[in-house]
């Protein structure tokens, strides 16, 4: 299970804390929330990891994607960071 809350939202830049398991229908339903607040043409997207405690493949597979454009994370737990740095 994830939950998600918005924590921050200022003009175009919004911060999401994250807790739980980024795990099967998880994956689909932050991709979902994230690709709300693009369709918003926000500056930035900081998702705060400081409450996730496991990201399955198919997440970290997402959430490079992400990554690509204005996705940032914070207080990301050291084996998700290196799961993120490490994927191909």
């Amino acid at each position: 299970m994830l939950k998600v809350t918005e924590i921050v939202n200022e003009g175009n830049k919004v911060e999401l804390k994250l807790e739980g398991r980024i795990v099967g229908s998880c994956v689909n339903y932050l991709q979902e929330v994230c690709l709300e607040f693009y369709e918003k043409d926000l500056d930035e997207l900081l998702l705060d990891f400081s409450g996730v405690r496991y990201v399955e493949p198919d997440g970290v597979k997402m959430l490079k994607s992400l990554m690509e454009d204005k996705v940032r994370i914070k207080n990301c737990p050291i084996f998700i960071d290196e799961l993120l740095k490490n994927h191909i």
